[in-house]
């Protein structure tokens, strides 16, 4: 949940710290999503994201992920999970994953939308991440099969991603 100082709220299970508040630690209350590394607070969030055990934001700064993550769904080039966000490594496996407009996640993989069209990181055994195999990926791929233009997010976790003519849209 983001509020007016476009920081982020979170509440509920958290085995696997996908509320992002440094713990695993359940909560029946909201409370802050930390900052990246544990540091303050998250702020400047303009997009959130949730798979099955892991969440993600867009900031001012970049992507950032928090939660499970077994197959590279924080998109960090790790398969460790972690209770506090880590950035979102760019398509190159450096830097940050900038200009990214939203983010979703499903389960165990994560994607964004960006000028490229769709980027895709995590588990892949489906197909899931739409890049012409079935190899996971532990940062960000460019998805061949989309090009940037119409391209939103919505649902619940373990969304995928479906077409109809020239918009495509993650759907449940």
């Amino acid at each position: 949940l983001a509020s007016n100082n476009q920081a982020v709220d979170g509440w509920g299970q958290n085995s696997w710290g996908q509320l992002g508040d440094s713990t695993t630690t359940s909560r029946q209350s909201p409370v802050q999503v930390v900052g990246v590394g544990g540091t303050g607070f998250l702020t400047g969030v303009t997009s959130l994201g949730t798979g099955l055990l892991h969440s993600l934001a867009v900031t001012q700064n970049g992507v950032v992920a928090w939660g499970l993550n077994p197959h590279g769904e924080l998109g960090n080039n790790s398969n460790v999970a972690s209770t506090a966000p880590v950035e979102v490594l760019g398509v190159d496996g450096s830097g940050n994953l900038t200009n990214v407009t939203s983010v979703d996640g499903g389960e165990y993989f994560s994607s964004a939308v960006g000028p490229d069209g769709v980027y895709a990181w995590g588990r892949n055994d489906g197909g899931f991440l739409a890049v012409g195999n079935t190899t996971p990926s532990r940062i960000p791929l460019v998805s061949a099969h989309f090009q940037p233009g119409n391209v939103t997010f919505a649902g619940t976790p373990g969304t995928s991603i479906s077409s109809d003519t020239n918009s495509w849209s993650v759907v449940s």
